[in-house]
């Protein structure tokens, strides 16, 4: 079903998928999540949608690239985790995109405070290459 702002309101939900992509979104695998929701981010998020997540449990699936886990790190809510394929190494390694690592390597920062940006960064450093969503 789609929502419109004013059924925002009546919206009786906890927890939420969070999807970046449009392709993914379209495509998306529902066994592969918890929520009964997801909503589509666009790329990054409208005033109105932060404010709809802010109270909500909120699960990330984004691209795995150093621009959209700065996203995530920055992005203010009650309670957030974010989607890691268990196997993110063995991606990265195969199918990991170099070229965009090289464009975003800029965006890198000294220090990341959620755990899984943490850990996510430790492997897009040691390869040297993010992860589209739409590979996962």
């Amino acid at each position: 079903k789609l929502y419109k702002k004013e059924d925002l309101k009546t919206l009786h939900v906890d927890k939420i998928t969070a999807v970046e992509n449009g392709e993914s979104f379209l495509n998306l695998d529902e066994e592969m999540f918890d929520s009964e929701f997801f909503i589509y981010l666009g790329g990054n998020a409208s005033t109105m949608v932060r404010e709809f997540l802010k109270i909500l449990e909120v699960e990330f699936f984004i691209d795995l690239d150093i621009i959209s886990l700065n996203f995530y790190e920055d992005f203010a809510l009650k309670d957030k985790s974010l989607y890691i394929p268990k196997d993110f190494d063995n991606l990265l390694k195969s199918f990991g995109n170099e070229e965009l690592y090289k464009k975003q390597r800029t965006f890198l920062r000294k220090t990341y405070h959620q755990k899984e940006t943490k850990e996510a960064m430790e492997f897009i450093k040691k390869h040297k290459k993010v992860l589209e969503q739409e590979v996962i």
